[in-house]
This record gives C-alpha cells, structure tokens and sequence, in this order.
C-alpha cells in the first residue's frame, strides 16, 4: 500500500522553561526525553483519505518541557479501516515519514525561544524496539 503526505498543521504547541537548579551541568550532559503518541483519524467520506495526530512530550533536562500536537492528513492507494491502523504502515511507514517534520519544528521553537541549539534524536521506526 503506498501513501502520500497531502497536508501538515501544528494542532497545539506549548514551550516551558525549566529553571535550571544544576549550574554545573553543561550542554553537552542534557538528557533528552520524547514520548511519542498517536491518534488516527477516518475519512468517513473518504476511506482512502486519513489524519494522524501526533502529540508529542519532550523534555531537555533542567532546561525545557515541549509539548506539541502534529495533524498530517495522508492519502492511500488502498481503503483503511481497524485493520490497516495496526499494520506496519503506522507503526513504521507513517512514523517514518512524519517524525522529521516534528523533529525539525521542535528544534526550532528551542532555538527560538533562547534557550539554545538542541537536536532531538532520530529514531529507526522500522527497527525492532526489542533487538
């Protein structure tokens, strides 16, 4: 089954500092935490057209909390229904295709914000979470 990223919207996005009680720690030593989530949202008058909203909680160690909602709207060559939502396609594919854009933006509302130039990781979606 192929799909095509059609259309990207920020939902929410929220930034806070966190007051850095640790003097000593440089940024070299920042930890940085993502939870990723999904939900998956039906086209009724189109079962070949799809939403996935990401909401994603990142958090910098002793400096930031981010937390943003993603929508991307996709098309697929095939219709999708509860079996397709828990096929490779979203587990990998679609992930695959939309964690860079939430990546990047991320990055950026850090780097605007003042509070300095962070990456976010990159993760292998198609990897077995568990090798």
């Amino acid at each position: 089954m192929k799909v095509q990223l059609i259309t990207k919207i920020v939902h929410k996005a929220s930034i806070n500092a966190i007051e850095n009680k640790d003097t000593k720690s440089s940024d070299k030593q920042v930890k940085v935490h993502v939870r990723l989530d999904n939900e998956i949202f039906e086209n009724s008058k189109d079962k070949k057209s799809f939403k996935v909203r990401y909401i994603a909680a990142i958090k910098l160690e002793h400096r930031v909390e981010i937390n943003v909602e993603y929508d991307f709207h996709f098309t697929s060559s095939e219709e999708i229904n509860a079996e397709t939502a828990k096929s490779s396609l979203f587990k990998s594919e679609i992930p695959s295709i939309a964690y860079p854009y939430l990546k990047v933006y991320v990055e950026s509302m850090i780097n605007l914000s003042g509070i300095g130039n962070y990456l976010l990781p990159y993760f292998d979606f198609y990897a077995d979470p568990f090798e």
